[in-house]
């Protein structure tokens, strides 16, 4: 549904019940050019989906806004959706309190939100107006105003309702914040969590900012399912040789460490397949430090002795060449965790390399069930 159609659309809902009944997913383009028009078309939106009863996921893109949306705007009781993404909005944070009262949401997904102007967080708690919201799942990707990331959602998420989070960091100031949220009050729930460092776009790294995140998530007591992403153009960056044992050593350093089930260790690279045979000495693995976690994650009698199992994925730049090689993994990387039949291997051409990355962790061999369930077998 694209801007101005908002009508025609609820039109079409009254007149095909049967129709309107069977849309599951919905995605609204580009609402207005003007502020005005776009809270307009809004407005309208929630009050046509009442009507689509499986409807499961909203997608929302280049809506625009300037002024607070009031409270007497938002619908009741709440509309159910599983999930709602929110791509290239401007403004949001005026909005954001009122969609999250307005739609009892599951999953939201925040992609590249920019705001007009800086948010106060002295602002943000008068746009709440003391209301709260829940949250099973979170996902940001992309750009996000840091008030919006974390300063909004601390304040009107309720504690103890967050179980599941994924994050895109692409500057020192999201791994900053990342920190501070998974030692604030939301990351006592957080069962699972995800974490992609874009490290091509990061010049001030310092090796105790791994390690601060690491400490971070060390806090999360509930914590099950973790997947750690690197993301980079394979630049020989002098963090790379400590960074997933950066992140992974202080949890396996606590006297009584998070739960941990399944830890998914993902890796971004732009190099040709023809490099990732893992023996070559052009491979990137060479430059990450797999031999000092994969000693940290075999330890006998471990803090990690819980783990059932450890993914690997390489994402690899397709390169548009038709027929993609077979790639496997050399018997000398993680050779401790392969021997203890923990170790998943998944090798994920992505044509859409550039695109947004985080998502919420899902453990190859869930994955693979999931999958199955759905297919009936």
């Amino acid at each position: 549904m694209a801007r101005g159609e908002s009508e025609q659309f609820t039109h079409f809902c009254a007149t095909h019940p049967q129709l309107a009944n069977c849309i599951q997913e919905l995605r609204c383009y580009m609402f207005s050019l003007t502020a005005q028009r776009s809270l307009t078309d809004l407005i309208a939106l929630t009050s046509i989906l009442p009507s689509l009863t499986n409807l499961q996921t909203l997608y929302i893109s280049g809506s625009q806004h300037r002024e607070p949306w009031t409270f007497a705007n938002a619908r009741r009781p709440p509309v159910k959706l599983k999930k709602l993404v929110l791509h290239r909005c401007t403004g949001i944070s005026s909005v954001l309190p009122i969609l999250l009262t307005a739609f009892d949401v599951h999953c939201l997904e925040l992609i590249d939100l920019q705001e007009p102007k800086p948010v106060s967080l002295v602002n943000l708690h008068s746009i709440y107006y003391g209301q709260t919201f829940e949250l099973s799942q979170l996902i940001i990707n992309g750009k996000a105003p840091s008030a919006v990331r974390y300063g909004l959602l601390q304040r009107g998420l309720n504690p103890g309702t967050l179980t599941a989070f994924a994050v895109g960091c692409g500057t020192t100031d999201d791994l900053l914040e990342l920190c501070s949220l998974l030692s604030s009050a939301l990351a006592p729930s957080l069962q699972n969590v995800s974490v992609v460092v874009d490290a091509s776009s990061m010049w001030d790294l310092q090796g105790q900012t791994f390690t601060g995140l690491g400490s971070a998530l060390a806090k999360c007591r509930a914590l099950e399912y973790l997947s750690v992403g690197i993301k980079d153009n394979c630049g020989a960056d002098a963090f790379r040789p400590t960074f997933f044992s950066s992140i992974l050593a202080p949890i396996g350093a606590q006297r009584s460490p998070p739960p941990l089930r399944a830890i998914g260790i993902r890796m971004w690279t732009r190099m040709p397949a023809k490099y990732l045979a893992f023996d070559d000495r052009l491979s990137p693995v060479r430059s990450l430090d797999f031999d000092s976690l994969d000693e940290l994650l075999s330890a006998p009698a471990g803090k990690l002795s819980r783990l059932e199992s450890v993914t690997l994925e390489i994402v690899a730049y397709d390169w548009g060449w038709g027929t993609q090689p077979v790639v496997t993994l050399h018997k000398a990387v993680l050779r401790r965790i392969r021997e203890a039949g923990l170790l998943r291997f998944v090798y994920n051409p992505k044509a859409d390399w550039y695109s947004e990355n985080a998502e919420i962790f899902v453990p190859h061999s869930s994955r693979r069930a999931a999958q199955s369930e759905r297919r009936g077998t």
